[in-house]
């Protein structure tokens, strides 16, 4: 695979990541005030939680920006990074989010986000980009084995 093939579909991923956000900011403030009423807003009682909470959560976003940015320049460990933010970002979302408002638009670009994510992990670990992130290895760094 041509590095400007996946730096290509990096790219589409970024993109579809931020028009899922801006969809979803632009759709929440069309809601009707009856249904945003109903939505249940419980903190708990614990302040503690809710600034762990709130850390997991940048800590997850940040971790997803990281692997991204790697993704496009091969940074080798970045395909860990990135696979482990998609991975906690999936285990966690019912814990962050317990109740969202979906709509036609957010589940468009949410869903295309998550195929595209599960094509990026696969051409990183199993496909023709894994090559790109390997290290290469100087003449030097080979070890003859004398038998």
């Amino acid at each position: 695979m041509k590095r400007r093939t996946f730096r290509l579909i990096v790219c589409a991923y970024f993109l579809l990541v931020a028009a899922g956000i801006i969809c979803g900011e632009f759709i929440s403030s069309v809601v009707p005030p009856e249904i945003l009423k109903s939505v249940p807003i419980n903190f708990p009682e614990s302040n503690i939680i809710v600034i762990l909470g709130f850390c997991m959560f940048g800590a997850i976003i940040l971790a997803g920006i990281v692997g991204v940015i790697g993704l496009f320049f091969f940074w080798p460990p970045s395909r860990y990074i990135y696979l482990a933010a998609v991975l906690s970002g999936i285990i966690l979302e019912p814990v962050m989010r317990p109740w969202y408002i979906h709509t036609g638009w957010t589940e468009i670009f949410g869903g295309l986000e998550g195929l595209l994510s599960g094509v990026i992990i696969t051409l990183v670990f199993l496909g023709p980009a894994r090559n790109l992130f390997e290290r290469e290895r100087k003449p030097s760094e080979f070890k003859i084995v004398v038998s």
